[in-house]
C-alpha cells in the first residue's frame, strides 16, 4: 500500500544517510511518538517498525537507547493511551526483545525494556515474529553479523489518490487523479500527507543554520519533494471533489504544506 511505499523510501534514504540519517529519523518519530493523537501515534510506530525491520545497525543503534526504549514503555503504561496504539507498540518491543534475546550485548536495551514490561505483569499480544529483523542478523550468542545491504525499493509504485511516492527527479509528475473518490481511504492518504508534513517541520525545527545545510540532508530532500507531489493533487481535489466536508481537510492540509515549503526555503 501506499504507507508501506513511503515508509520503504524513508529507509532507502536512511541506509544511504548513515549515522546521521538514523540519528535525525530516530529523533524526529520519537517527537511525534509524544503527540496526543492516536492517528500520528500509530503512523510514528510505523515509521519505526520499517526503519528497524528494513534498516541496519546505525538505525539500531539510534533505537535500541534507554532514551528511545523508555518513550515506547511510557506509551504502553499511559492509562489513557489508544487501544490501537497500545498494541502496537506492546509488539514491537516484544518482537525486538525476543530477536535480540540471544544478543544481548549488542542491543540490550531491546530486551532490558521487553524483559521489565513482562516483570511489571504487562500481557502481551501473540509474538509476530515478522516485526523484527532477524533476517538481518545470522548464527546465535553475542556476535552480531549484518546481512548484506538491505534492497533499493526505487521504482514506480501505483499511484493512489493524493498518496505518491515520487518517481526519479527528472520525471516527477503527479499521476492523474481516479474519476471516483473512496473517502474513507482519502481521509487515510491525507492523514499520511499531514504525518509526513509533520515530520518535515519537526526536522527543520531542529536544523541549526550556521552549522546544517538542509539541502544536503537526504531525509529532509526526500520529504519535500514527496510533499511536493502532494500540494498541487491536494489542489486539484479541492477543486474535484464534490464532498463538502472534505474541502476545509484538503484546504488545511495545503496551508500546512505551504507552511512547511516556507520554513524549507528560510532555511536555505
Amino acid at each position: 500500500g501506499a504507507d508501506l511505499q513511503q515508509n520503504r523510501q524513508i529507509c532507502d534514504k536512511v541506509n544511504a544517510g548513515g549515522k546521521e540519517a538514523a540519528k535525525d529519523a530516530v529523533r524526529t518519530v520519537r517527537k511525534r511518538l509524544k503527540n496526543k493523537n492516536p492517528k500520528v501515534q500509530l503512523l510514528s510506530l510505523s515509521v519505526l517498525e520499517a526503519l528497524v525491520v528494513n534498516c541496519g545497525p546505525d538505525l539500531l543503534t539510534q533505537v535500541a537507547t534507554r532514551e528511545t526504549m523508555n518513550d515506547l514503555q511510557s506509551v504502553v503504561l499511559q492509562p489513557s493511551v489508544d487501544s490501537g496504539v497500545h498494541r502496537k507498540t506492546l509488539q514491537l518491543i516484544q518482537a525486538w526483545g525476543e530477536a535480540f534475546k540471544d544478543g544481548r550485548d549488542d542491543f540490550p536495551m531491546f530486551h532490558e525494556a521487553y524483559a521489565s514490561l513482562k516483570a511489571q505483569g504487562i500481557r502481551f499480544p501473540e509474538y509476530d515474529p515478522t516485526l523484527a529483523p532477524s533476517s538481518r542478523f545470522q548464527g546465535g550468542g553475542t556476535g552480531r553479523q549484518a546481512a548484506p545491504p538491505p534492497p533499493s525499493y526505487g521504482g514506480q509504485p501505483p499511484g493512489v489518490q493524493v498518496q505518491a511516492v515520487p518517481p526519479p527527479p527528472q520525471q516527477q509528475q503527479a499521476p492523474p487523479l481516479p474519476a471516483a473518490f473512496d473517502t474513507d481511504r482519502l481521509f487515510a492518504d491525507l492523514e499520511q500527507v499531514r504525518m509526513q508534513t509533520g515530520l518535515l517541520t519537526d526536522m527543520l525545527g531542529e536544523v541549526n543554520s550556521k552549522s546544517e545545510d538542509v539541502g544536503e540532508n537526504d531525509l529532509i530532500r526526500q520529504l519535500i519533494r514527496n510533499c511536493k507531489i502532494f500540494q498541487p493533487r491536494v489542489m486539484k481535489l479541492v477543486e474535484q471533489v464534490a464532498i463538502e466536508d472534505l474541502i476545509p481537510t484538503l484546504l488545511s492540509v495545503n496551508d500546512d504544506l505551504i507552511r512547511v515549503f516556507e520554513r524549507y526555503d528560510e532555511k536555505l
